[in-house]
């Protein structure tokens, strides 16, 4: 899925992959969201990863942030159930049950989803 290695949080070694992917409309604030499932086969860590970018503004201006949270449990896998359900998971304009269920996550309960006092800076490895 993720050939760039990135470091992780919890044993610090530049193990943290992509295990599943999904590809989220566009929003308000971000013209491609991808919500994703991380782990680390080095201590077994597992995070839930959203990567956002927007294009808009300048010419050259080309913004984003690739963030990691560390779920509950109960969430992480929620979140990894549908997106391995889902049948088409870089089609951001997919209408399948999991793409629906995402979107209305992501849009109600981002902030119990994302708790911002467990997120983390995504960090690419040799970097």
């Amino acid at each position: 899925m993720n050939s760039v290695s990135m470091v992780c949080p919890s044993c610090k070694q530049p193990s943290l992959a992509i295990r599943l992917q999904i590809e989220l409309p566009a929003d308000a604030d971000w013209d491609e969201v991808s919500l994703q499932i991380l782990g680390c086969p080095s201590c077994n860590f597992e995070a839930l990863g959203v990567y956002q970018e927007s294009r808009r503004g300048s010419l050259n201006g080309e913004s984003w942030r690739h963030n990691g949270y560390r779920a509950a449990p109960e969430d992480w896998a929620l979140v990894s159930s549908a997106i391995e359900r889902c049948p088409d998971r870089a089609n951001r304009q997919c209408q399948c049950v999991s793409h629906q269920q995402l979107r209305t996550l992501m849009a109600k309960d981002n902030e119990r989803l994302m708790m911002r006092n467990n997120s983390f800076p995504i960090i690419l490895a040799g970097l």
